[in-house]
């Protein structure tokens, strides 16, 4: 993993005599934490040709940072081969180019595209340059600069699983920035010209006060993020430098589409296709075990269950193994972000098959003190206590049931200490380090700010509280209960988090797929699912990478794998769910049915429930019970 800056600008001025310089220093610091191990800059000019046929120079800065994950020896990024390309990949290669055991994928990518950029017939060049990114499977975004041909291509894979930014110039001494994470500028571009002056100044304690006073003169003002924009997930970019207008400088710019369906123009293949729409026959249907209450389990059913475990495995595996580092029977090199629900159980069985049984994993369990919570709680047992009084029948027993529980035992806690003693049944062998996170309100104010430039350019309350959750459980700071029962301090150093997203999108497991399924039947059903599918690179896989990989860890999303999606996408929508059953059966049923083949007896039953509720880092202001997620956040 890698963190990726680009900069395109005119040399007139160097970088450090920029206005926004401090901006630029502040962005290679996030870049620097995404990849602890190695930071490298390589800058040099060129001549651009604008509108008027005049000749200007710019200067080219690239600035990246390695998380070191494969191969035996760093491979320092930028990656520049032997005819100036330059390449920054912030990815990883499953399938689709052969990548050896201990050989670095940033290394054979490079060599891959050198060979393809010597092709002298430009369209023949593209056409293999695009299906070189068509046929890798994995997580990925990049940018690549073809020195000959004064190229620039970036882009992210086909489900967004990588961050990229930019900003586009707004007139001729802006600059162009691509970028793995954003920030809110100058408190989100609204500092007006006195305050730019603040920004330079040189007494950094004095700056940051300033800063702070202009956040509490914001307070009250919704965050609008205007500088930076996400890279859609819809294609590859190509930016020509040979001849630049800034004027219009998306005319500057060539995408070459993701496709499902064959296009006349040059594009990229869709890495599966759109989802079986079989509207199921009442026979065919799995009818009510009455002994189990469940669903019986028929021949397709059966087979089904079968293939996934077989291809949700092998996804698994893939992203489990072949890690740099040294196994350790102390430390972990993998973990999860772990609720204890069906989706991680899932995916932390699975996992047990393939890290070696003397390595533990990290279960990376999160919970916050919520103030609101709390003064709900604190209401409601003072009116108990009240009535109590008036009855005079306060024994002892009333006077358990009225003490006050641990404000950290949220619902992801309990369902997480829940799971990872069902997981010591199943998987005796293995240590697992149940890592619990407790975050106090004074924290989340603390870094209330940096998470919010973390999730830029998205603004919604709902995009906070489940990044704020994401943030504190991959900063694996937290402590486990050892077999004496004393509670130990513990910082995870796993470099790996596996995360469970994807599950519900593909198999019906959100509240709005029963509510098409009650209105419209099956129809309805396929609709809202392949809808779901098609819009996971829009919503928020950008932002969980920004998040996750700010504690120099990466995120790999199993549930998310070519194979898994591709096998999912061509099952019938009954095999994978049927919202006949109440909450808890019918929605991800095929994934409960493997649930109960892998002996997670009691997580098959789980029901779905989201992050930011689950650990109640959702509505914690007081009086803001009412609040939608959807509203924007504030100062």
């Amino acid at each position: 993993m890698c963190g990726i800056l680009f900069y395109l600008g005119k040399n007139q001025e160097s970088l450090k005599e920029k206005d926004n310089f401090k901006e630029w220093q502040e962005l290679k610091n996030k870049i620097s934490s995404r990849g602890p191990d190695l930071t490298s800059t390589e800058n040099f000019d060129i001549s651009i040709t604008n509108d008027l046929n005049q000749s200007n120079k710019y200067n080219i800065s690239f600035y990246d940072s390695v998380l070191h994950i494969r191969g035996i020896e760093i491979t320092k990024q930028p990656c520049i081969d032997k005819n100036g390309n330059v390449l920054c990949w912030n990815g990883e290669i499953y399938d689709g180019i052969n990548v050896p055991d201990n050989e670095s994928d940033t290394l054979i990518l490079s060599n891959r595209l050198s060979e393809i950029s010597c092709d002298d017939n430009e369209i023949l060049m593209k056409k293999k340059l695009l299906n070189v990114f068509e046929i890798i499977q994995g997580e990925w975004a990049f940018i690549y600069y073809q020195k000959n041909q004064n190229l620039l291509w970036f882009g992210r894979d086909y489900l967004g699983r990588r961050s990229l930014l930019w900003h586009k110039p707004s007139n001729i001494n802006d600059d162009f920035i691509i970028t793995s994470v954003g920030q809110l500028n100058n408190i989100n571009d609204n500092i007006d010209s006195n305050d730019k002056d603040n920004s330079n100044s040189k007494n950094e304690n004095t700056d940051i006060k300033k800063r702070d006073d202009k956040t509490k003169l914001n307070e009250s003002e919704e965050v609008i993020s205007t500088y930076w924009e996400e890279i859609q997930a819809d294609g590859i970019y190509c930016l020509n430098l040979n001849k630049l207008s800034v004027d219009n400088f998306d005319s500057n710019i060539t995408k070459y589409k993701w496709a499902v369906d064959e296009i006349n123009e040059l594009h990229l293949k869709a890495p599966f296709s759109l989802i079986n729409t079989y509207i199921p026959q009442e026979n065919e249907l799995s009818e009510l075990d009455t002994s189990t209450n469940l669903p019986l389990i028929n021949k397709p059913t059966q087979k089904a269950i079968d293939q996934l475990e077989i291809v949700l495995g092998e996804a698994v595996k893939k992203r489990m193994t072949n890690i740099f580092g040294e196994s350790c029977t102390e430390s972990s090199k993998v973990g999860l972000l772990f609720s204890g629900g069906l989706d991680c159980m899932c995916l932390a069985a699975l996992a047990d098959r393939y890290v070696p049984k003397h390595e533990p994993i990290d279960l990376l369990n999160v919970s916050f003190e919520n103030p609101r919570v709390k003064n709900v709680n604190q209401k409601r047992k003072e009116q108990q206590i009240n009535n109590n009084k008036k009855k005079r029948k306060i024994d002892h027993i009333n006077q358990e049931n009225n003490m006050e529980k641990d404000i950290y035992d949220v619902p992801d806690r309990i369902t997480g200490r829940r799971g990872v003693e069902e997981l010591r049944k199943i998987c005796p062998e293995r240590k697992w380090n149940f890592v619990e996170i407790n975050i106090e309100y004074s924290e989340t104010l603390k870094y209330r700010r940096h998470i919010m430039d973390l999730i830029c350019p998205l603004t919604t309350l709902m995009d906070f509280s489940i990044a704020m959750s994401f943030w504190f459980a991959s900063r694996g700071k937290g402590f486990i209960i050892n077999e004496n029962g004393e509670k130990i301090d513990y910082q995870s150093k796993a470099k790996i988090l596996l995360s469970g997203l994807g599950a519900d999108e593909q198999l019906c497991g959100y509240g709005r797929h029963r509510t098409h399924f009650k209105h419209e039947s099956w129809k309805g059903l396929i609709e809202e699912t392949q809808l779901d599918i098609s819009r996971i690179s829009t919503r928020n896989l950008g932002r969980d990478d920004r998040i996750i990989s700010d504690h120099g860890r990466e995120v790999r999303f199993p549930y998310l794998d070519e194979k898994v999606m591709i096998y999912l996408c061509q099952l019938p929508i009954h095999l994978k769910a049927d919202l006949r059953y109440p909450k808890g059966v019918g929605e991800k049923l095929l994934l409960r049915h493997l649930a109960r083949k892998l002996k997670l007896e009691n997580s098959s039953k789980e029901p779905k429930r989201a992050v930011q509720f689950g650990a109640r880092a959702a509505k914690m202001e007081l009086g803001c019970g009412k609040t939608k997620g959807t509203e924007k956040l504030k100062y």
